[in-house]
C-alpha cells in the first residue's frame, strides 16, 4: 500500500490476504436445503485465510513497532493500536485474528 509517505506496515494488506479468493471466512451459504438425501451435496466448502507475522509486531512495548502503529496521526486515526491492561501496545485487529487461531506467530 502506498501512502505517499512512508509508514510502518499496514493490516490493510492483511486484510486483502484474508479476502483473496474466499468469502473471508466463515459458514458458507446453502445452496439447496432440501436437497434429498441421494442428491449430490453442492455446498461450496468453507475457505479459511491464515496469517503468519512475527509475534513483536502484534504486541510490543513502543506503538511504532507495531503494524497500524506509525506514524502516530495514522495510529489514531485507524484505531487498530490500543494500550491494554498489561501496559503493552497491540494491535486489536491482529489479536482478534489470534483469538480466531487464524494468525500464526513466532519469536525472532
Amino acid at each position: 500500500l502506498q501512502t505517499g509517505k512512508w509508514t510502518g506496515p499496514l493490516s490493510e494488506g492483511i486484510e486483502k490476504v484474508l479476502d483473496y479468493g474466499a468469502w473471508g471466512g466463515g459458514e458458507p451459504e446453502v445452496v439447496n436445503p432440501d436437497r434429498a438425501p441421494d442428491e449430490p451435496d453442492m455446498t461450496p466448502p468453507e475457505i479459511l485465510t491464515f496469517v503468519g507475522m512475527p509475534a513483536d509486531m502484534t504486541e510490543a512495548v513502543k506503538p511504532g513497532d507495531l503494524v497500524d502503529g506509525y506514524p502516530e496521526t495514522l495510529r489514531q486515526d485507524l484505531g487498530n493500536v490500543v494500550l491494554s491492561e498489561d501496559g503493552y501496545f497491540i494491535n486489536g485487529f491482529l489479536q482478534s485474528l489470534q483469538e480466531d487461531n487464524r494468525l500464526i506467530t513466532w519469536t525472532r
